[in-house]
């Protein structure tokens, strides 16, 4: 109201100290006519005069900036719709991180965008297998925290024409070292299944880990980290490996994976780990299937036990990796035993093992407190001015999926790999792919059981 009341004042004073000085002027220009003598007259323009410089000096006093007046604080203040400038921090890491400033509150967008292109030479008489481009990836989502102990994680997928959920979980911190996390995330099981698609070293994962692990379901679970290695362990439900044939009755998982760095120094380290799984089948009939592809996305699944009743399944593996300066090596083998109704118990197996080396002398990354390969920083990013980080990679894997009479097959890949990465974010792979499969009787996929090839696949992916 003070501010209203001046500029009231203002806008009555200006016009009067303007007709007074009007005033003056004519007395002024009428004064032979009208003053008795020149002392009246110069009495009469003095007195004017200061009353003008008087009404002037207050004009210029209410032109001045209204000091601001103290107001109590209300006992109740409401929660501030829209945060000041000085309430929040905005940090870079792929894309912008919007923090609280107290650090309890944050969110990132994330996103990942990945397109191949595969062309497919078939050295299979009589048959040829699929070429042609994808969008293998391209995901959108967020993640952040919530009142300083939860964190939380979003993504979907929109790639082929659908919509598929990934990680949408929320974990909450017991301590420095324990998490507990809950909602739709993966069952614990490979190095590689662990490792983000956006850091493996090759366009595809492993044949191996692709097979046996059974990859995303809602489940609860806990993870114990620390400097050197971590624990996990949940359980969960039905994800997308299992055949669910109209069922009505779920499966459940029981989870578990553990890792360790025995061996640290300034330009490696040794990982050694395990992981395993326990499936309690539902009761629905025809519900357990393993089969899976050449390690190219675009070829179909060559090798397939097909639908068995099952009453339950356990999965055992083991996982070394070796980092010495730019050489990175890792292996990993596991074991699956699937408990039949009515009819004896199978075991698969199969493993894989390969090495890369970065020409222009990078590190593999590695993060012991999650037991996992990380995101490849190099030297001189081409963003930065210089030519990116250049890797050679080669990969042997080999999955065997007979048994018992089910012949599902046995699939061999032999594959060599060229990265660039262009940055931390930026990534341009070729793959080249041979394949092998033998003997895969339960299902003949595209009418044949054997099934040789070639493939050569392009990526270029960004991640944010």
């Amino acid at each position: 109201m003070e501010m209203l009341d001046s500029t009231n004042k203002r806008r009555l004073l200006q016009p009067l100290l303007s007709l007074m000085s009007a005033t003056a002027l004519c007395l002024i220009a009428i004064s032979p006519a009208y003053a008795d003598s020149t002392e009246d007259l110069l009495a009469v323009v003095q007195a004017q005069s200061a009353e003008i410089a008087t009404l002037k000096a207050r004009v210029e006093a209410l032109e001045k900036p209204a000091p601001v007046a103290a107001t109590a604080p209300a006992a109740h203040t409401a929660p501030q719709a829209v945060a000041s400038a000085a309430d929040t921090t905005i940090t870079w890491k792929g894309a912008p991180v919007i923090s609280s400033a107290d650090g309890k509150f944050s969110f990132k967008p994330r996103g990942r965008i990945h397109v191949d292109a595969w062309g497919v030479n078939s050295r299979t008489d009589g048959l040829g297998y699929a070429s042609g481009g994808e969008v293998r990836r391209a995901r959108l989502g967020a993640e952040g925290k919530l009142y300083g102990d939860f964190n939380y994680m979003i993504e979907v997928d929109f790639a082929g024409n659908a919509v598929s959920l990934q990680d949408v979980y929320l974990s909450y911190a017991l301590n420095k070292s324990t998490n507990v996390i809950a909602g739709y995330h993966k069952v614990p099981i490979t190095l590689e299944d662990q490792t983000s698609d956006n850091y493996i070293t090759f366009i595809e994962r492993a044949a191996y880990a692709t097979t046996f692990a059974p990859g995303r379901g809602p489940g609860l679970s806990a993870i114990w980290s620390g400097p050197r290695g971590m624990i996990t362990a949940g359980v969960w439900g039905e994800n997308e490996n299992t055949a669910r044939a109209g069922a009505a009755d779920q499966d459940w998982f029981l989870g578990t994976r553990a890792s360790y760095v025995p061996w640290q120094f300034a330009n490696g380290l040794l990982h050694v780990g395990g992981s395993a799984y326990y499936l309690m089948a539902g009761k629905d009939i025809q519900r357990f299937r393993m089969r899976e592809r050449p390690e190219t996305h675009l070829a179909s699944r060559l090798i397939d036990i097909g639908l068995l009743n099952i009453d339950n399944a356990k999965f055992a593996g083991l996982e070394a990796a070796l980092i010495q300066g730019p050489l990175h090596i890792t292996g990993e083998w596991g074991w699956q035993w699937v408990n039949r109704m009515g009819a004896p118990s199978l075991r698969f197996d199969g493993g894989y093992a390969q090495a890369g080396w970065f020409l222009t002398g990078e590190k593999r990354a590695y993060s012991a407190n999650a037991g996992q390969f990380g995101r490849v920083q190099p030297h001189h990013a081409l963003t930065d001015g210089g030519s990116g980080a250049f890797e050679l990679a080669a990969r042997y894997s080999v999955v065997d999926l007979e048994d018992g009479g089910v012949m599902g097959g046995v699939e061999k890949n032999w594959t060599l790999g060229l990265n660039w990465y262009a940055n931390a974010y930026m990534r341009l792979m070729v793959n080249y792919v041979r394949f092998d499969v033998a003997r895969s009787f339960a299902t003949r996929p595209l009418g044949l059981p054997d099934h040789k090839g070639d493939a050569f696949g392009v990526r270029a992916q960004i991640d944010w």
